[in-house]
């Protein structure tokens, strides 16, 4: 898999993005990435239940859905002019920082000091 830098995604996404949805609105693109979360779900539970598939159907559904999301989540920061590289950085740098095997009620955070 060749290797790609997020920024170099989200630029590409933004152009097609641009040109298919020409309207969108920040709204329709969340509500764009809650329904393939939705979808993503579904696979995991009818995969979880056994049922309308075999698990590899599910499994492979489950892979879609999540670069779908992906995808999705592009969308949202590229209709609100956020930089999605930058914010994945910054919550990165926080959340690393927990430890929620050594503190499970504080959030995983460490007291500080």
């Amino acid at each position: 898999m060749n290797e790609v830098a997020l920024s170099d995604y989200q630029e590409e996404m933004g152009r097609w993005f641009d040109h298919n949805f020409p309207q969108e609105t920040p709204e329709i693109a969340m509500l764009s990435f809650v329904e393939e979360v939705g979808e993503a779900c579904r696979a995991l539970a009818k995969r979880a239940q056994g049922i309308r598939g075999t698990r590899e159907a599910w499994n492979e559904e489950l892979e879609n859905e999540l670069g779908d999301a992906f995808i999705s989540i592009v969308r949202v920061c590229h209709a609100e002019g956020l930089d999605l590289e930058s914010i994945v950085a910054v919550r990165w740098s926080t959340i690393k920082e927990r430890d929620y095997q050594k503190d499970k009620i504080q959030h995983g955070i460490r007291a500080k000091g």
